[in-house]
C-alpha cells in the first residue's frame, strides 16, 4: 500500500514539474506584449499552485465545493496581490498578468482533476474502516 502511495506521489510530483515547464516554454511569440515571458511565467506559477492546492486538499476532510472554491482562491488571490504589491511599488497593474494567472489556474485545476480520474484520489483511507476490515478479517479466521 505505501508502494502505491509512493508512486502516486511520484507521479503527482512529475506531473506538476511537467505542467509547470511546459507552460513556461510553450509560448511561442516571446517579443509581443501579451506573450511575454513574464506571462509564461504567471500562467506556471498559477497552474502550479492550483494543481498543487488540488492534492494538498484533496488530504484535508472539506466538502468538494470548498476545495474547488480555495483551489481557485488561493493562486488567484496571489497573482492579484502581486499586482497589487506591483502597482504600490510604483509599477503597472497587468490586467494581461491577471488573464495568465486565470489560464494558469484553470490548466492547474482542469490537470489536477483529470490525474485525479486516472489515479483516483489523493483521499487516505478512513482509519475506522481500516480497523473494522481488519478487525472482521481477524474475527474470520479465529472462527475458521
Amino acid at each position: 500500500m505505501r508502494a502505491v502511495n509512493s508512486a502516486r506521489q511520484a507521479f503527482l510530483a512529475a506531473a506538476l514539474l511537467g505542467a509547470c515547464w511546459a507552460g513556461a516554454g510553450s509560448v511561442a511569440d516571446a517579443q509581443e506584449r501579451s506573450f511575454a515571458p513574464d506571462k509564461r511565467l504567471h500562467f506556471a506559477v498559477s497552474a502550479g499552485v492550483a494543481f498543487g492546492c488540488v492534492l494538498v486538499l484533496d488530504r484535508v476532510e472539506l466538502s468538494a465545493t470548498l476545495r474547488t472554491s480555495l483551489s481557485l482562491a488561493i493562486p488567484l488571490g496571489l497573482g492579484l496581490g502581486k499586482e497589487v504589491f506591483d502597482a504600490a511599488r510604483g509599477g503597472e497593474f497587468s490586467h494581461a498578468d491577471l488573464a495568465w494567472d486565470v489560464v494558469g489556474v484553470a490548466t492547474g485545476l482542469v490537470l489536477a482533476y483529470l490525474v485525479e480520474l486516472w489515479l483516483g484520489p489523493a483521499r487516505p483511507p478512513d482509519a475506522a474502516a481500516l480497523h473494522g476490515a481488519r478487525f472482521g478479517q481477524l474475527a474470520l479466521a479465529r472462527e475458521q
